[in-house]
């Protein structure tokens, strides 16, 4: 048997579509997964303040109404970008199945697949966490060198610092920082950052004063009730870490170390797949592309050398509602 007939383009398929990712990625939470058929699309979002009520004005009796004017509406244009990986099969396979195990072979195969799943996924999950602590996405690598701007005000950015120090006035930074959002008619009410940072917050001697207050320690569940309970903010933290195929097997973190994303709400986006090229090639039609699959998977044979090729790829590209909900913080010591 032919090792590159032991799956077929349904088994590729019904894999990619039932695949389940062994981590529960922070940004796949705050840009679920979709899939559209279109790999260019546009985005129109509210101007800074576009969502704060308008007032309409009074008027005297028998007088004309004064004419309004609607929300300023900016539209931005965004390509998806292509992710992909491929790897040539293992000749352990070709030998399994001259021994007549076909399932040793499926199993190296599949291995295959679902290392190319991960690979392609886990760059996916960088895209969303780079937009989330940049407010934009900056690609540098395989000849693509752009950077994609969502719109973001630098003016949202701030730096806390002193953060170390145990004596510093955490809470006062969080106040003014706060307060600074809601007259910009933002409500921050998420925040993701690094294990670091949530230590720099228990180590704090004023907020271990405000606990010992209240009958508590400053361990991080009770910190972060504390400052739940001060400023309605919920902190999620990103210590997951992720290395280069074919590095130095550096470990890189998804999320900065020194910085704090405030969000407004967890509504924050769609992470959008695209067909790839090679589906739009491989079905018969547009109608027959599968909206279940993000991650296209194929299989093919070369002659010379001889080889069997699996691969998955996939259009990707995530997508922000509203910029304006992002405010970044940089945490220097």
């Amino acid at each position: 048997m032919d090792i590159s007939t032991l799956i077929t383009r349904k088994d590729l398929d019904d894999f990619s579509a039932n695949y389940e990712y062994p981590t529960d990625w922070l940004g796949t939470q705050l840009f679920p997964r979709e899939k559209t058929d279109d790999l260019e699309f546009a985005l129109s979002q509210l101007e800074q303040y576009g969502n704060i009520p308008s007032i309409a004005k009074v008027h005297a009796f028998d007088t004309e109404a004064r004419i309004g004017s609607r929300e300023k509406l900016t539209e931005k244009h965004f390509e998806s970008l292509l992710i992909k990986e491929k790897l040539a099969t293992s000749e352990k396979a070709q030998y399994a199945l001259k021994n007549n195990d076909k399932n040793k072979a499926l199993k190296i195969i599949y291995d295959d697949l679902n290392i190319e799943m991960q690979r392609v996924l886990t760059r996916t999950e960088l895209e969303n966490m780079q937009v989330i602590s940049t407010g934009k996405l900056t690609i540098n690598e395989n000849n693509v060198n752009t950077v994609i701007e969502y719109g973001y005000d630098n003016s949202h950015d701030t730096s806390f610092t002193g953060w170390s120090d145990p004596t510093h006035n955490i809470i006062g930074d969080l106040n003014l920082f706060v307060q600074s959002a809601l007259k910009q008619g933002k409500r921050l009410a998420y925040a993701v950052t690094s294990s670091k940072i949530v230590g720099y917050l228990t180590a704090n001697k004023g907020i271990g004063e405000m606990l010992k207050i209240q009958g508590a320690i400053p361990t991080v569940p009770n910190v972060l009730n504390y400052i739940y309970a001060q400023f309605g903010l919920q902190i999620a933290t990103n210590d997951e870490l992720y290395k280069i195929e074919g590095g130095d097997n550096t470990l890189h973190r998804f999320f900065p170390e020194n910085k704090i994303s405030f969000l407004t709400t967890l509504d924050f986006g769609k992470g959008y797949f695209a067909p790839t090229p090679d589906e739009l090639t491989d079905v018969a039609s547009a109608a027959d592309i599968d909206m279940r699959q993000n991650v296209y998977l194929k299989s093919w044979k070369e002659q010379d050398p001889s080889t069997v090729w699996t691969m998955g790829s996939a259009v990707y590209l995530p997508a922000v509602k509203d910029i304006n909900t992002l405010y970044i913080a940089t945490v220097a010591a």
